[in-house]
């Protein structure tokens, strides 16, 4: 365990920049509880080539890259996935080159991160039109609770692996974003929204006025909570882990398709994906590790049913 010095700092400051559980949004009393390494996002049980410029193309520096449109671009849920990923290699090889390369790509996050108010967001720096809209553009630099949630995994893993300071620092700034309010002008990827005259914490994958509510990016964004309070033990992270496991239990109903079907991508945009309705399915089992109520597991159940022929093999 290691202390959450900065994650609680910041959740200390002024009331008006920061959600308040119970206040602001429902919790319902959910702990972060222990689960198998393999249940978290990212788990391999191979190491990849460090020379796998096909699989895995990097800059000179050894940064993953991500081939947009017709050209390279930096994409922070890649590189932070990347990251994630050579540390099982160097978990499973104990060669050093793994660990230096996946620090190199958590430095390189953090020397490109935006800073506000002491949390720091790590920008997408190109234009992506949502559901193939071009009407509807994320535009640069825009921000993602999902790339946030699993930069902050990455931050807890190599701190937990080296005990160098500066990825308890890094987490925990990572950590801020999870506290601080909607403000458009500002970076934000958390938002409070009503819902049956209660409020409910969300971890906005593509924020923007209205926002999508993707069940994934939520859910991915939470467990980067998860690990970072199982890590710090932080009383304050426990709140937000319990906000955005309660926002599921009880907002998740609105993704299944009305007499069946496959699950709904997000709440603005109803789009329906197959390989998505697998993965909601998963991640309801993971949740019930997580917080030890069974609910989320019978859910899963429900969203099978919802759509067999999709299901199988889920």
């Amino acid at each position: 365990m290691w202390a959450a010095s900065a994650g609680v700092a910041a959740s200390r400051s002024s009331e008006i920049d920061s959600y308040r559980p119970k206040l602001d949004y429902r919790v319902d009393g959910y702990r972060p509880k222990p689960v198998r390494p393999e249940l978290l996002p990212g788990y391999q049980n191979y190491a990849i080539s460090l020379n796998d410029p096909k699989g895995h193309p990097v800059n000179a520096q050894g940064v993953a890259l991500f081939r947009y449109k017709g050209r390279w671009v930096y994409h922070p849920l890649v590189i932070a996935r990347y990251g994630i990923s050579l540390l099982h290699g160097y978990r499973i090889t104990q060669d050093p080159a793994y660990l230096e390369r996946a620090e190199v790509n958590a430095q390189f996050l953090l020397r490109s991160g935006v800073v506000r108010d002491g949390a720091k967001y790590f920008p997408y720096r190109f234009v992506y039109p949502l559901f193939g809209n071009h009407s509807d553009l994320m535009r640069p630099p825009w921000y993602s609770a999902l790339a946030q949630g699993s930069v902050l995994a990455l931050f807890v893993r190599l701190q937990t692996t080296t005990g160098d300071q500066r990825w308890r620092a890094a987490a925990n700034a990572a950590f801020a974003t999870f506290l601080k309010r909607r403000v458009l002008k500002r970076p934000w990827t958390v938002f409070v929204q009503r819902w049956k005259h209660r409020p409910y914490l969300w971890f906005e994958e593509y924020p923007k006025k209205p926002p999508t509510q993707a069940l994934n990016g939520h859910i991915y964004a939470l467990f980067g909570v998860y690990e970072y309070a199982r890590a710090t033990r932080s009383s304050t992270a426990m709140n937000v882990f319990d906000g955005g496991a309660t926002t599921v239990r009880h907002e998740v109903e609105r993704f299944r398709a009305r007499g069946g079907g496959i699950s709904y991508y997000s709440l603005r945009v109803r789009a329906q994906y197959a390989s998505y309705h697998c993965i909601h399915i998963g991640m309801l089992k993971v949740l019930a590790q997580m917080t030890r109520d069974s609910w989320f597991s019978r859910e899963a159940g429900r969203f099978a049913a919802d759509a067999p022929r999709a299901s199988t093999g889920c």
